[in-house]
């Protein structure tokens, strides 16, 4: 995009929303030597931490008064026993690192359930890469906890804060270093290099449970180019980019799907982030108070788009309208995209890109801009280095396979909407208590095959004050309506080109216009949202809101943030400094 132009009508703004900022490159190396996936024996055996170990189990180090240092003393050549590191309450200013199969079947966790009890906080380390020795290259501040390539390992009962990269990193999880070597200068479409063999151990590769991770860097939760993985009964809030995210899941023969369950996640710029996120299901958690709640999406810089194969079922995605730019605490991840575009407020589910996957039984309500929406990420990725180095320009066109699988991998595809509740506000048991309208419930825009909304009986989607849809306009003349999922098999029909992407139009402040009209913007004459890529302020939709219900015990709402002095958080919100 062009810098100082301004975007008018939402489509232009949620096409800058998807591109999620990667942590430092030093981190993403793969694994020095990672050894073979070791075979569970079944033997446990527990290594404390504590402030006030005795002498006597200091020495016989069954006892530590650091993490790392038991963590590192787990470590088996070969493998006898399944360790668990038992911590004390307490707060660890300290970063915690383990690499490799001979920390296979390794858990971590606080000894209470109660996981404010324990708290790793590594904001007051340093900020320089350590020079030598075991961590030579790290950099202390970055990951409160990264694990790589470790296959059946666990995190649980803790909270980890004030890091600058991620809180809990996952890498390289269950999949061979061999397969990560191709990484390595390989392009970013992978179209061959399908996953053949996961190295799990006992049938697990990763398990994040009863964990909070806040006052971030990046990102709170994340897993990249691992298979499998089970995040569970966790909280993520005050992250500069997302909550939770998964990236570069590998193409799998037998896939292993990941698993999201009972996340709450509020107070970032995004709830979740999915780079190319595949097999992932996300369930049971609330998505709330962020910019954006959750977002499927596709970048040129990393490997294996699109986000395929993915079920977001059963969640509450509500108020995700968190206007970061006027005040956060923490330093907004502005730009993203250069040419000063960045991610708006106001959008419960953006799909920037998705094949295969499933959006169903969630209740989506009080998210201004918009419900659940599908775009074509070409509108913005067609015209980056990393797209031009594989495909060319209009002009130049380079053809082969690589392009050919990027190409394909933008096509929204064979996606499910149904049994979806827009607009009505259900409480913990499923009542209906009020409204609370998003801005408009669901937006398609008319370019993709196979997709289907909606229905009758359970596949229907239920919305307050009218049908709630924005779609595109068929080409072909005889189609009045989207294809629905009554019929449990999808269309194979291309709905044609892009139509509607910018409701009745797309100018920019020179007055350049880029789009014709479909006629649908009668109904909303004044409903323009602007960001402007100097000040990001924003006029949001007509909300056609007559109510407003918030329900008790769904948090409070945040759209601007006033901090206190003496807390790291908002006003009004949970949390205070710790």
């Amino acid at each position: 995009m062009t810098r100082n132009r301004r975007i008018h009508m939402v489509l232009a703004c949620v096409a800058a929303t998807a591109f999620a900022a990667a942590p430092a490159a030093s981190a993403y190396a793969p694994p020095a030597n990672p050894g073979k996936v070791a075979k569970p024996t079944g033997k446990k055996k527990t290594i404390n931490v504590s402030k006030t170990c005795s002498s006597a189990t200091l020495a016989a180090k069954t006892c530590f008064a650091t993490i790392q240092a038991a963590v590192t003393a787990t470590k088996q050549t070969t493998h006898k026993y399944e360790y668990t590191v038992s911590i004390a309450p307490g707060k660890y200013t300290e970063f915690i690192y383990a690499e490799g199969h001979a920390f296979d079947g390794l858990t971590i966790k606080g000894s209470s359930t109660d996981r404010s009890k324990v708290i790793i906080d590594v904001g007051t380390l340093s900020t320089t890469p350590i020079a030598s020795g075991e961590f030579a290259g790290l950099v202390p501040r970055d990951n409160a906890i990264t694990i790589n390539a470790v296959s059946g390992v666990t995190i649980a009962n803790l909270t980890v804060q004030h890091y600058d990269a991620n809180g809990v990193w996952i890498v390289n999880a269950g999949v061979p270093a061999s397969y990560v070597d191709l990484l390595d200068g390989a392009p970013v479409t992978q179209p061959s290099a399908q996953l053949t063999k996961n190295e799990l151990f006992g049938g697990k590769t990763y398990t994040v449970d009863n964990v909070t991770a806040r006052y971030g860097g990046v990102y709170g939760i994340f897993a990249r180019t691992s298979v499998g993985g089970t995040i569970n009964n966790t909280e993520s809030y005050y992250n500069n980019d997302s909550a939770y995210y998964i990236g570069e899941t590998p193409p799998q023969q037998k896939p292993v799907r990941t698993t999201i369950s009972k996340a709450v996640a509020w107070g970032n710029e995004l709830g979740f982030s999915g780079t190319h996120a595949r097999y992932v299901t996300i369930t049971k958690g609330r998505w709330f108070n962020n910019g954006m709640g959750i977002v499927p999406n596709i970048t040129m810089g990393e490997h294996w788009p699109p986000p395929s194969f993915n079920v977001i079922t059963d969640n509450d995605i509500y108020a995700n309208n968190f206007n970061y730019f006027a005040a956060a605490p923490f330093d907004v991840n502005s730009g993203s995209l250069g040419g000063g575009a960045s991610y708006p407020p106001g959008i419960g589910i953006l799909a920037f890109a998705s094949q295969d996957s499933e959006i169903s039984n969630n209740r989506v309500w009080g998210n201004k801009l918009l419900g659940v929406g599908f775009l074509n990420p070409t509108i913005l990725i067609n015209d980056t280095r990393n797209w031009k180095a594989i495909c060319g320009t209009d002009s130049s066109p380079i053809k082969s396979a690589d392009c050919t699988a990027l190409k394909n991998s933008t096509i929204i595809k064979r996606n499910k909407v149904f049994g979806n509740s827009f607009g009505s506000v259900k409480n913990a048991s499923g009542t209906k208590i009020g409204v609370n309208r998003n801005g408009r419930d669901v937006l398609y825009t008319n370019d993709g095959v196979g997709n289907c909304f909606g229905g009758t009986g359970k596949n229907a989607n239920t919305f307050e004050g009218g049908s709630g849809y924005l779609l595109g306009v068929p080409t072909d003349a005889t189609k009045s309506s989207w294809q629905s999922c009554d019929k449990g098999k999808y269309s194979v029909t291309k709905t044609g080109p892009l139509q509607i992407a910018y409701f009745h139009a797309l100018t920019f402040a020179d007055a350049t216009r880029t789009s014709g009209t479909t006629g649908l913007g009668a109904s909303d004459p004044t409903g323009v949202d602007v960001v402007d890529n100097r000040n990001h302020q924003g006029r949001w939709f007509v909300w056609p809101n007559s109510s407003t219900t918030w329900p008790t015990g769904f948090g409070s709402p945040l759209e601007t943030c006033v901090i206190a002095q003496g807390n790291e958080g908002c006003t009004g919100q949970p949390s205070p400094k710790t």
